[in-house]
């Protein structure tokens, strides 16, 4: 139970890092952010797991790109 507020915390700032600070293209830091607000919409549905999951992914997707670009 206590990866649900790492989980939450680490895809915002994560998600931050990217839109603000990355030099990605423009449609994938909305992409990115849209798919930040779509998670945090679930996690406070029915589809709470979901949410959790999609942030789980947005996380690993950064720090991929991360690790990605510093090579």
């Amino acid at each position: 139970m206590f990866l649900l507020p790492l989980a939450f915390f680490a895809a915002i700032a994560l998600t931050i890092w990217f839109v603000v600070v990355s030099e990605a293209s423009v449609p994938a830091k909305v992409l990115v952010a849209a798919l930040l607000m779509i998670s945090l919409l679930c996690r406070y549905t029915r589809y709470s797991f979901a949410g959790f999951f999609l942030q789980i992914g947005l996380g690993i997707f950064i720090l991929l790109y991360r690790k990605a670009r510093s090579l």
